[in-house]
Parts: C-alpha cells; structure tokens; sequence
C-alpha cells in the first residue's frame, strides 16, 4: 500500500503543519528520518479507532533501549493511503498495545 494523490496528506497535530500531497509527504519524509539517521525507529502494528496504526519507538541516545514516542494512524480509502496522522506522544503507545 502507497501514499498516492495530490489529496493525501500528513498531519501531526497539535503541530499545525500538514503535508499535502505525494511529493510534499515524500520530502518531509526523507528529511525526518535523515535528521534521525543514527537511531532506529521500531513500528508495531495495531489499531485506532477501527483504522490500521502502528504504535511508534524511537532508540534511545545510547542505544539501550527503544524508548516509546507516539502512534501513526493511516487513513486508507481506495486501496491506498490517503492520509497518515501522526501523534507525538510518548504515552500512547502502552495505550494502543494490543
């Protein structure tokens, strides 16, 4: 399944910034995880709210430990991403842990 479409999006509320469309996701994308590019992210899979999610870990500065950092729900329509929100909060993802 891919991001396609000039009416997809990425929001991370509160942030008020929102990315529309493939090309805009794609950078903003490539310029988050370069900023990150010495630790690893873990994503597993769950649910929110009936859509498909993944609760989000980011490894610790020394590298011990994967230390919780949010959720990402995917909005999906067509067989295909539409939309992808991001929540930057460390507590949720004991919350959504299946």
């Amino acid at each position: 399944m891919v991001v396609s479409g000039d009416d997809s999006w990425l929001a991370m509320p509160p942030a008020p910034h929102e990315y529309h469309g493939t090309e805009a996701i794609a950078e903003f994308l490539r310029v988050s995880i370069a900023g990150r590019a010495d630790r690893r992210i873990e994503l597993r899979p769950t649910r929110a709210n009936g859509q498909p999610a993944y609760t989000c870990y980011l490894e610790s500065p020394d590298g011990t430990a994967m230390d919780p950092s949010g959720v990402i729900v995917l909005t999906l329509a067509a067989g295909r991403i539409r939309g992808i929100t991001r929540f930057l909060d460390p507590t949720l993802p004991v919350i959504f842990a299946g």
